[in-house]
């Protein structure tokens, strides 16, 4: 008797194993005359900016210079694959607001129009950084609301909602150091990544 629970309990187990889900990478991207899988439960980073891998963005890539840029509150750093742009907050806000100045709008223009020419089509995230003075969670609160109005600005001016991620990085990744009022300007910015897809 016990070697035939044994046995049925052995079966068993291998049934189970044999119906046990394959690791994502085992499963084929595409229907082939063999199959009929095609794998549906996972974001698309061709697809998604949201799952695009921002994790290996390096934000202090090298100084790089565009000919179609030419405003001088714009900063661009980059490699063959991305475009980082950067704004200072002074630029594109008030003190501790966060509606974009008019006089922003011709930087702004200038990063659309460049992002369009070198990237139509790729992905766009905005990080919005802020100085430490304020604490973390207000200024993460600060910092996701202008990056927010700078997507809503670009979406207004032609970009495709879908394309843009947000990510508010608060306090996080200074630039200068917040003892001082020029180091704190300087880490009151928002950065607009382009990538291609």
């Amino acid at each position: 008797m016990k070697k035939n629970v044994l046995l049925a309990s052995l079966a068993l187990t291998v049934v189970f194993a044999a119906c046990e889900k394959k690791p994502a990478e085992q499963v084929p991207d595409v229907a082939t005359q063999d199959t009929a899988v095609v794998r549906r439960d996972e974001p698309n980073p061709v697809t998604d900016p949201a799952t695009y891998d921002w994790a290996n963005i390096d934000l202090n890539v090298p100084d790089i210079t565009y000919p179609e840029i030419t405003g001088k509150n714009i900063t661009l750093r980059g490699n063959d694959r991305y475009t980082v742009y950067s704004l200072g907050d002074n630029v594109l806000f008030g003190t501790n607001k966060a509606d974009i100045n008019a006089a922003a709008e011709a930087d702004l223009k200038q990063v659309a129009a460049s992002i369009n020419q070198r990237y139509n089509g790729g992905w766009v995230r905005l990080y919005g950084f802020t100085d430490a003075v304020a604490g973390d969670s207000t200024n993460k609160g600060l910092s996701a609301a202008r990056a927010e109005a700078v997507k809503s600005w670009m979406v207004k001016n032609g970009f495709d909602g879908n394309r843009i991620s947000v990510n508010a990085m608060g306090e996080n990744n200074p630039v200068a150091t917040n003892a001082t009022e020029k180091g704190r300007q300087q880490n009151r910015r928002v950065e607009i990544v382009a990538v291609g897809k």
